[in-house]
Order: structure tokens, then sequence, then C-alpha cells
């Protein structure tokens, strides 16, 4: 008969921070600085889904995000009104007007903002 061992989240947290063991692994992947190929072409969604050049400025935009966190250790933190202030300036065409009132605020400071 084997006994089970039932352990409380806070005592492996105090475990964990006892042992004093790395936070992230001490192997990471080489990752290349080469510039990389284009994205492939797919078909564009139906309406109202956005175009396809916004789209691959959404995919661009994540995967700079990405391999900024992967390269560099930059957080990955959601923060709402940064990121849409950052990707009215980045997606073509975007609706500014849509992305200033649910931010709440006045178009002429998101604009302001996105210059930054």
């Amino acid at each position: 008969m084997t006994a089970s061992l039932h352990l409380t989240a806070h005592h492996a947290w105090a475990w964990y921070a006892e042992a004093e063991l790395p936070l992230l692994p001490d192997h990471t992947p080489a990752l290349s600085t080469d510039p990389q190929p284009a994205a492939p072409a797919w078909p564009c969604p139906p309406p109202p889904a956005p175009d396809q050049d916004q789209l691959l400025a959404l995919v661009a935009d994540a995967a700079a995000q990405a391999r900024a966190h992967l390269l560099t250790g930059t957080p990955l933190a959601c923060a709402r009104d940064d990121d849409a202030v950052r990707l009215a300036a980045a997606v073509p065409r975007a609706r500014l007007a849509d992305i200033a009132e649910r931010l709440n605020i006045d178009i002429a400071e998101l604009r302001e903002r996105a210059r930054r």
C-alpha cells in the first residue's frame, strides 16, 4: 500500500522559496538574429474581420513581442491601454475613433500617445 502525501500550495511555495532554485531553466535555445521569411499567404476571413495587411501587422507585432521576450527577457505584461495605443500606430487603417472611444480618451490624445 502506498501512502499519499498531501501538501498545501502555501507549503509547496515555502519549500520552493527556501530551496533557492533558479526561476528559469539554465538552458535557453539559441535564437537566430537573422531576418525571418515573410509570413505565408492565407485567405482573408469574411467581414467584418480585419484586412490582410492589418492581420499581418498584428502577427508581426506579436512576433516582435515574443522575440524580444525570448532574446532579452522583455516582460510580456498585458497593458491594455498601452497595447491598444501601440497597435493603433502600427496597424494600417486602424479605426482611431473606435479605439479612442473604447479607451475613453480623446482622439487627439490617442494620436499624441501613438506618436511617442
